[in-house]
């Protein structure tokens, strides 16, 4: 018979094995890390802290109680108060040796972990808290070595810090550039982990910037119970606070004018800041040329803004009276001038602001070239409706010297505030010094213009105001304003094509006496063709009839 197997050996051995016993887990965050070492240090304190001391062997329990004596008379030792002898503790320390007690120990377990929920309002916690009220000792281990690495960086920057004042303080010459950079990426960074780990603010761009720390900012306080309290930005509150002071002095530097730069960017609107902008350009006598360079990107960005062209009409002033005596510098300033303007009025052809310029520079410049007027046809010829290229045109034609009476100082407000009064203000009075060519030339431009858009009111009013210039009546214009309409006063028959070349009619024939056909075209305004200004049109009757009244 073949050898039986030997199959109780493997049932033995099977059943002595028992249970398998998993391996605890690594610490995952600050607070397991230092409960494992706590219990490392104590060895016999887990099994305490769930059973009591009567959980212990007899032997284990001498050996805690050694620990626990020898902790004691440690501590009696420090206070220079010894509660054993000398015989005793030599004793304790050979049964610890023997046991191999741990020489030392944490103090103080951490609490269990919470890392869900507000935070405890019970003790503080062993690690701290983080800047949102978090307890360092939930961190990860990964997250609680990047912050300590933050902590050791932060210690080190300041370290630096005090170097960087300690310099400066005992001998300032000594500072270069390159320190007074290093300084400002320093407290930048500083700033930065100061927020991130404890949620400290340590001051704006401003106060972290070497440069400025010779001035005492003076902050904007709002009124006591003010009604509403403008809720300025931090950067813009700051940056504020910095103009205040360097005005108050004042301080015409390289700093103050980036600082201007600075606001501006926040607030372009800001008239002051324009003003001291001017005014530190002026004091350091800087290139005007480099400065409107600037003033066009700004520009660019902020189309509608009054401030910007109130600074380069301020600029014109100064740069004028550095190259007048120079024709070619002018007239390269004024080409240079144009070029931009056109710039910007490709992106906003009926920009007020930009137009009031142009007809202060042509003015101030002696600019009253064929070019200017070709140009100012191009606009017209894109928009028809331009109401500011007509105007400008008006001004280029009937105000240049070479071809009209001169003007008084008042009139042109070279004298004033050039930029304000430049438009607005057009003498549309007779002018006999305007060659009757001119004169032909703009009421044939003006007709022309009028054919392609009878109901744009610019062009007629254009042409209302040559006929004023050349002494001519408006009823040299009856025969072609009488194009435009047909069978007023016949009901549904009637045809008009432009409202205006109506009014235009109506007051030739109120100028000719027939009272009863300018009352008729002004009734047929107001009831039918321009309803919308009813009242005006009704006025206008009035006006007319009073007026014929006073004639009979």
């Amino acid at each position: 018979m073949p050898p039986k197997a030997k199959v109780t050996q493997r049932a033995k051995e099977a059943s002595t094995s028992g249970p398998s016993v998993s391996p605890p887990q690594p610490p995952r965050t600050v607070n397991e890390q230092t409960r494992e070492r706590y219990y490392l240090g104590r060895p016999y304190a887990k099994s305490i802290d769930k059973a009591g001391v009567s959980s212990l062997s007899p032997a284990e329990r001498t050996s805690w109680a050694t620990a626990q004596y020898l902790g004691a008379s440690a501590t009696s030792a420090s206070r220079k108060r010894p509660v054993l002898s000398n015989k005793t503790q030599k004793e304790l320390w050979r049964h610890a040796n023997e046991a191999s007690l741990p020489l030392r120990a944490l103090k103080k377990a951490p609490p269990p972990d919470t890392t869900s929920g507000p935070p405890p309002s019970g003790p503080p916690s062993v690690w701290g808290r983080d800047r949102s009220g978090r307890d360092v000792g939930t961190y990860s281990l990964d997250d609680f070595r990047e912050r300590t690495a933050r902590r050791v960086r932060l210690t080190i920057l300041g370290v630096s810090h005090c170097a960087f004042l300690a310099k400066r303080n005992t001998s300032s010459s000594d500072i270069t550039p390159e320190d007074i950079q290093a300084e400002k990426q320093r407290r930048a960074e500083i700033a930065k982990l100061q927020m991130e780990l404890y949620g400290q603010r340590t001051g704006g761009s401003y106060a972290q910037d070497p440069e400025w720390d010779d001035v005492e900012p003076v902050a904007i306080v709002e009124p006591e119970g003010a009604l509403a309290a403008i809720a300025y930005p931090e950067a813009y509150g700051e940056a504020i606070s910095y103009l205040r002071a360097v005005m108050a002095k004042p301080e015409y530097s390289p700093r103050c004018l980036r600082l201007t730069e600075f606001i501006i960017s926040l607030n372009p609107a800001h008239y002051t800041v324009w003003l001291y902008r001017f005014s530190v350009v002026n004091a350091l006598k800087l290139p005007v040329t480099g400065e409107i360079e600037w003033l066009n990107e700004v520009a660019l960005q902020n189309l509608k803004n009054y401030q910007i062209w109130h600074h380069r009409y301020l600029l014109a002033e100064l740069h004028y009276s550095q190259i007048a005596d120079s024709p070619e510098r002018v007239a390269a300033f004024a080409r240079s001038e144009v070029d931009f303007l056109t710039m910007i009025l490709a992106e906003d052809t009926k920009n007020y602001h930009v137009w009031s310029y142009r007809h202060y520079l042509v003015r101030k410049l002696a600019y009253w070239t064929a070019d200017e007027r070709i140009a100012t046809e191009a606009f017209i010829r894109q928009d028809v409706r331009n109401n500011s290229a007509w105007s400008h045109r008006f001004f280029l034609v009937f105000s240049d010297p070479a071809n009209s009476t001169p003007e008084d100082a008042a009139s042109t407000g070279e004298d004033g505030d050039g930029l304000e009064t430049s438009l607005g203000k057009l003498n549309i009075g007779h002018d006999p010094a305007v060659p009757e060519a001119i004169i032909e030339r703009e009421i044939r431009y003006a007709k022309d213009s009028i054919h392609k858009a009878p109901q744009n009111e610019s062009p007629w009013n254009y042409l209302k105001g040559v006929l004023s210039k050349g002494n001519r009546p408006l009823g040299s214009i009856e025969d072609f304003a009488s194009q435009f309409v047909g069978k007023i006063g016949q009901g549904d028959e009637e045809v008009v094509k432009s409202t205006h070349a109506m009014d235009v009619l109506a007051t030739i024939y109120g100028e000719k006496g027939d009272i009863p056909l300018a009352d008729l075209y002004l009734e047929r305004l107001a009831n039918k063709w321009d309803p919308i200004r009813a009242g005006y049109w009704e006025y206008q009757r009035e006006q007319l009839k009073h007026g014929a009244g006073k004639t009979a």
